[in-house]
Formats: structure tokens, C-alpha cells, sequence
């Protein structure tokens, strides 16, 4: 039973000046306000678990105030906790502009909660090694998956195009690798393995500026069920992830829900990122396509060529991609490693 605990009102750090004085007033925030109010909301979620007779309590650590407000809650109610971490706190923390100590401080109390807790719920296995290191976390990997006939059913609808069609869908925040395939597409003029090479673009905010030729077709947003088609009728499809320094721990933890739509779509993927990204050791355990670990244009080429010339691995990716549909990635999968993390597993 959800319930709205008041008004989150620190969320983010307020630096109503620069310099100093916008230190200190980002620094009380964090050290009087944030608490007091993690104080407050702790309360009126203790007594709403006192009056409902809860049995466990769910924590999502993905906000500044349920990390502030830690394990407390299960601590007063004397319940088991469960935590769930779509995505590091090292990195959005940052974003939300607090300083260095409250930080520290926040990231002190997310290892405490880990540590506390009876399962938590990661979405790679990243996470799962070093939380398992750092904090001594019992974890389940719980990523979303779709249904293996929608993947069979998309996949089937279309022949592979005679054009070498690259499919991209959602959010961008991967520029470095993004305008580092575009660089290496320019280079072959827009020609992979003498195929023309087409890019396409699924998503609500794009900014494309260039000098150079593109073949890029922007089909702005799209339901997920025609973004499903759009991308089983693709060759291969693109994911990038981040390359730059200061999202190190978006790279090195997050696991893009987008792998689990272009699995379902049946193509290959053309994985494009750091060594120390979350999706090297993925893709070096499983061959769902191409894994490139450079912002070299050379390099870029050669891994799309592997997969517009090659044949049998090409073949080989798709069988793998199926694979995955049938194992990890699929509602059932889901809906059991849900189940296990909550403790209700048959």
C-alpha cells in the first residue's frame, strides 16, 4: 500500500550564493535540515507501519531523502528490510548538487543500509561483486525483461534490411561514444562492407549539429510497441554508455534497460563502452553482438564491419540474443528473481 510521506523537501542542495557562502548554505542543509527532515518522515512511516502491522520494509535507495532516512524505519518497527538500487549513489548525488561532506556522509549511510538489510536488489553484477565486498550486501540481480514470443514475433516480421540499418532508442547521456560513432560514420561515408549505412532514431529530445553528411532518420517518440518493431527491423542496435570521467559510477554500476528491449527485438547489439563499464563483463559472457571499448574511429568500423560482413557471427549473436529471452531476460525471469528478493520464492 503506497503512501505520500509529506514533502520531500531536500532532495537537492540550495546554493543560494557562490563562492562561500554558497558552501555554507548547501553544507547546513545537509547537516540540519536533510537529517530533520529524514527525522520527520521516519516517523510518520513507523507509525503507518505500526497501524497497518507491516512485516517488512521496502527501501528505494535511489533518492537523497530515503538514504538520509537509512535503515531507521525497519530498525524502530523491528522488521526486516529489503533495499532495492537501480542506480549508484556516487553519481546522482553529484548531480544533485550536495557538497563533498554531506555527500560522504550520505554514502556512509547507503553502505549502513545495505549492510542491514535481508536482500537488495541490484541491477548488475557490478553491483552485486562490490557491494558484496564493500558492505557484506546479500543481493539479487533484478532487471526487467520482456516476453520471449514478443521477441520471436517482432524478430520475424521483417527481412534483414539491404541497407546495414543501426537502431537507437531512448535517452542520450553517452555523448563522448555517440559522437564517436558518428566521427567513424563520417569517415566510411556512411558505408559499412559496401552497404549504405543508416541510423535510427527513436526518442523525444534529440539535438543533432554536424558540417558533415549524415543518413540519420529521426522518428522522434514512439510506444513502445512501435519502437519494438522499429528496432527488430534494424540490423544491429546501438548502445552506448559513458566514456567520460565524471560518470565513472554510471558506467561502472548501471545496467541500461535499454539492453533489455533491444534483446527483445531479436538483433544484435552493438555495445560501445569503457572497459569499466557494467556491460563489459556482460557482453565478454555473453556474445549478444559487438563490444567495443574505444572512442577510435578504426575501431568503431572494424566492430560494425565484424557484423555486417560476417555472417556466421552474425547468426551466432542472434542465436545468443534468443538465448537470453529464454533465460534472463524475460517477464518470468523477472517476476521469480522479484519474488526471491522479497522472500516469497517457491
Amino acid at each position: 500500500m503506497p503512501i505520500r510521506l509529506g514533502i520531500w523537501k531536500h532532495e537537492h542542495g540550495y546554493r543560494p550564493f557562490p563562492g562561500i557562502l554558497g558552501f555554507l548554505a548547501v553544507f547546513i542543509a545537509g547537516s540540519v535540515a536533510l537529517p530533520r527532515d529524514a527525522k520527520r518522515l521516519v516517523r510518520e512511516a513507523v507509525a503507518f507501519g505500526r497501524e497497518h502491522r507491516i512485516d517488512k520494509v521496502l527501501m528505494i535507495l535511489d533518492t537523497t531523502t530515503t538514504i538520509a532516512m537509512g535503515a531507521e524505519v525497519a530498525r524502530q518497527l523491528s522488521v526486516p528490510l529489503l533495499s532495492l538500487v537501480w542506480d549508484a549513489p556516487e553519481y546522482f548525488l553529484v548531480g544533485r548538487k550536495w557538497d563533498r561532506f554531506t555527500r560522504n556522509k550520505l554514502l556512509a549511510r547507503f553502505g549502513e543500509t545495505l549492510g542491514l538489510s535481508e536482500k537488495v536488489a541490484v541491477v548488475s553484477e557490478t553491483m552485486q561483486k562490490d557491494y558484496k565486498k564493500k558492505y557484506g550486501a546479500r543481493t539479487v540481480i533484478v532487471r526487467h525483461g520482456l516476453r520471449m514470443e514478443d521477441s520471436i514475433e517482432q524478430a520475424a516480421r521483417f527481412s534483414t534490411p539491404t541497407d546495414f540499418v543501426i537502431g537507437f532508442a531512448g535517452g542520450l547521456y553517452a555523448l563522448s561514444a555517440w559522437e564517436a560513432l558518428l566521427q567513424a560514420l563520417a569517415e566510411c561515408d556512411w558505408h559499412i562492407a559496401g552497404r549504405q549505412v543508416v541510423l535510427k532514431v527513436l526518442g523525444w529530445n534529440f539535438h543533432f549539429r554536424t558540417k558533415k553528411k549524415m543518413n540519420i532518420h529521426f522518428l522522434g517518440w514512439r510506444s513502445p510497441e512501435e519502437a519494438a518493431a522499429i528496432l527488430a527491423g534494424c540490423n544491429v542496435n546501438y548502445l552506448p554508455h559513458p566514456f567520460e570521467p565524471e560518470l565513472y559510477h554510471l558506467a561502472h554500476y548501471s545496467f541500461p534497460t535499454k539492453m533489455s528491449t533491444y534483446l527483445a527485438a531479436g538483433r544484435p547489439v552493438f555495445v560501445h563502452a569503457p572497459p569499466q563499464s557494467s556491460l563489459t563483463p556482460f557482453c565478454t559472457r555473453n556474445q549478444v553482438g559487438m563490444l567495443c571499448e574505444s572512442l577510435d574511429p578504426a575501431e568503431i568500423i572494424a566492430g560494425l564491419k565484424k557484423l555486417a560482413s560476417d555472417q556466421d557471427y552474425y547468426s551466432e549473436s542472434a542465436r545468443q540474443v534468443f538465448a537470453l529471452t529464454r533465460t534472463e531476460f524475460n517477464k518470468e525471469h523477472f517476476l521469480r528473481s522479484f519474488a526471491e528478493f522479497i522472500g516469497i520464492a517457491s
